[in-house]
């Protein structure tokens, strides 16, 4: 059995305003993730924007502890993973 190792989640901002009270964010959030060719994007289907893209520098970096870029809120530029918990 595979154990779940995720430590932070990605989310939509537009998808967290809108999510009905009664809805986990897991079962709202409508995201595809995959390679580009210069990195990793996570992508909003129901909104049509771009949640995260990380490079494969950024990827390299103790991001935990470093600011991301996002393209949900403003400036996209002051996102930390714990910022996008739910």
């Amino acid at each position: 059995m595979e154990i779940c190792r995720i430590i932070t989640f990605f989310t939509c901002k537009a998808c967290q305003r809108q999510k009905p009270s009664n809805e986990s964010m897991e079962k709202w959030a409508r995201l595809n993730v995959g390679i580009t060719p210069t990195g990793i994007e996570v992508w909003c289907v129901r909104h049509r924007i771009q949640v995260v893209h990380l490079t494969p520098e950024e990827l390299q970096k103790d991001w935990l502890d470093q600011p991301m870029t996002c393209a949900c809120c403003p400036g996209g530029s002051h996102v930390v993973p714990s910022h996008q918990n739910n």
